[in-house]
């Protein structure tokens, strides 16, 4: 099943707000307008990067993160000269 671009969750909420600045919805809470704009980001940010993670456990997720965390702190370090 496919959807078209006004079928996605994203578009959707984008609509919603719309509505609501255009006055054509009652008003929305300012604490729930942040958050959905923070959702919509977060979507766009996530969906547009090809760094998924499917399936994994979170352990080997984690040992990933050290890892990463380890090569750029190496990376970063100069080298010391040996006596």
């Amino acid at each position: 099943m496919y959807l078209d671009d006004k079928d996605t969750i994203v578009k959707t909420v984008q609509n919603i707000l719309t509505q609501e600045q255009n006055g054509e919805i009652s008003p929305i809470n300012e604490y729930i307008r942040h958050i959905l704009k923070a959702f919509v980001y977060f979507i766009n940010k996530t969906l547009s990067s090809n760094r998924f993670r499917f399936c994994e456990d979170i352990e080997e997720i984690k040992k990933d993160i050290i890892l990463e965390e380890v090569f750029e702190t190496v990376k970063n370090k100069p080298i010391e000269a040996s006596r």
